[in-house]
C-alpha cells in the first residue's frame, strides 16, 4: 500500500511518505479513495489473486425461502460460486443459492464450499492492477490540486492498465466451451448421431 501511494505522490510531484497514516491531506485523500478504487476493480476484473475458497460450516437460520444459512468469511467481498455435496458425497456445482453479504442461503444442511473474492495484500497484486490503482490515486490527487486535465490523463492511464490486467487475468482461467449443453439441446441435436 505504501509503495503504491508513494508512486502516486512522486508522480504528481509530491514528497514520499513513511507511513500510510501521516495525517496529511494528500494521504487522507488516498486513504478515503483506496477502498472504492481497489474493491470496485476487484469486483469487475475477477483477478486470480483475489480468489479464495472456504468450506462453510457455521450454520444459521435460513432466509429467502432457503432452509439453511452459512456464514461467509468477513474478508469476502462477494461469493462467486457454491458447491454442495450430493447423495453420494460428491461435490456438485450449485445454482440455487442466495447471499446477503453475511451468509449464503441454500438447501444443504451439511454445509457448502464457496469461491469468493477478497481484497488480498498488495504484495500479491499483479503489476497492471497495481499500476491501475496508482494512476487512479494520481487522478484523485490531481483533482485535489485543481488540475482536471492531468486528472483525466491519469484516469485514462488507470483504465488502460486495468484493461490489460483483466486480459491477463482472463487468460489464466481455464478454457470453457463456447456453449453449454442442456437437456433440450441434447434431445434436439443428439438424435441421429451415428
Amino acid at each position: 500500500m505504501l509503495g503504491i501511494m508513494n508512486a502516486a505522490l512522486v508522480s504528481v510531484g509530491l514528497d514520499e511518505i513513511v507511513s500510510e497514516y501521516d495525517g496529511t491531506a494528500e494521504v487522507n485523500l488516498m486513504l478515503r479513495n483506496w477502498p472504492g478504487i481497489v474493491e470496485s476493480e476487484l469486483e469487475a476484473g475477477l483477478y486470480e489473486f483475489s480468489k479464495q475458497q472456504a468450506d462453510l460450516v457455521s450454520r444459521i437460520e435460513g432466509k429467502f425461502g432457503r432452509p439453511d444459512g452459512f456464514l461467509i468469511p468477513a474478508a469476502a467481498l462477494f461469493v462467486r460460486h457454491v458447491w454442495t455435496l450430493n447423495q453420494t458425497g460428491a461435490r456438485v456445482f450449485s445454482t440455487d443459492w442466495v447471499s446477503d453479504g453475511v451468509a449464503v442461503y441454500l438447501d444443504s444442511a451439511e454445509g457448502c464450499t464457496i469461491e469468493y473474492i477478497s481484497v488480498p495484500d498488495p504484495s500479491v497484486w499483479s503489476a497492471n492492477f497495481s499500476r491501475g490503482v496508482q494512476f487512479a490515486l494520481e487522478a484523485a490527487l490531481c483533482r485535489m490540486e485543481g488540475d482536471e486535465t492531468a486528472a483525466r490523463d491519469a484516469d485514462m492511464r488507470s483504465r488502460e492498465a486495468v484493461i490489460i490486467g483483466r486480459g491477463v487475468a482472463a487468460k489464466s482461467r481455464a478454457a470453457r466451451p463456447l456453449t453449454r449443453t442442456s437437456s433440450f439441446a441434447t434431445a434436439r441435436f443428439g438424435r441421429g448421431a451415428r
